[in-house]
């Protein structure tokens, strides 16, 4: 059985799995599926991450993280998907 939540955490694979880096390079990574198995909407959904973060990063243009990265509370490993609990921010 494949364990869902190590998806796009391989280290071999990528340098610094436990930080999201939005400035990464292309990599094949499997969120969307491979082949016939890829996701029909996998394009639209690509869309809507470009214009819900172009529209906030250009709506708050001064937010931040109100705590350090490491402070950042996580979902337990227990959970169906992997990432932040919450992610506490502050803007002017």
């Amino acid at each position: 059985m494949l364990d869902i939540l190590a998806a796009n955490r391989d280290g071999s694979v990528f340098s610094q799995v436990h930080e999201i880096d939005f400035d990464r390079e292309y990599n094949p990574m499997v969120t969307f599926g491979r082949g016939i198995h890829a996701c029909l909407g996998q394009q639209i959904a690509r869309m809507e991450l470009r214009v819900l973060w172009s529209t906030r990063l250009r709506r708050l243009p001064t937010v931040r993280l109100a705590v350090a990265p490491e402070e950042v509370p996580w979902r337990p490993d227990d959970t169906a998907t992997f990432g932040p609990a919450h992610i506490p921010v502050t803007w002017e």
